[in-house]
């Protein structure tokens, strides 16, 4: 036979049902109040994320003009140094 439940008990969980909605629905208004700012974060990211691509193939391409600026400059300088070498 089931022992019926007391009646205390069930104030008890009626209590905790009733501050478990409650913090719910102050959870639910917290997220309401920022969703503005929530939405600007996330355009901001979005834009970041689309900026940094670009970004990252003018890195390459700067990266390989400067490469081929050192090895233009090393050339100079040594073909500068065998016409003094020849002048004197």
């Amino acid at each position: 036979m089931v022992e019926p439940i007391a009646y205390s008990s069930l104030t008890s969980l009626e209590k905790d049902v009733l501050q478990l909605k409650e913090c719910m629905d102050m959870m639910q208004e917290t997220v309401q109040l920022q969703q503005v700012s929530l939405d600007t974060i996330e355009d901001a990211i979005q834009s970041s994320k689309g900026e940094v691509k670009p970004a990252c193939t003018d890195i390459v391409v700067a990266d390989t003009y400067q490469s081929s600026y050192h090895y233009v400059m090393a050339a100079a300088g040594s073909a500068v140094f065998g016409l003094v070498l020849l002048l004197l």
